[in-house]
């Protein structure tokens, strides 16, 4: 049996990333919930990072 690792980058991740690379994110809104993300996204609400 093999065990494998999955990293979730979280939003501590994405903001060093958005510096690292001289970006400015405009968050307006954030949630826990990925139906909840992935509806807001789909609903051309935003755009949103989601595990696959």
């Amino acid at each position: 049996m093999t065990t494998s690792i999955v990293i979730i980058p979280t939003e501590r991740y994405f903001s060093e990333m958005f510096e690292t690379h001289a970006l400015t994110g405009n968050i307006a809104y954030g949630c826990d919930d990925t139906f909840s993300l992935v509806s807001l996204a789909s609903a051309c609400l935003g755009v949103g990072f989601a595990p696959e």
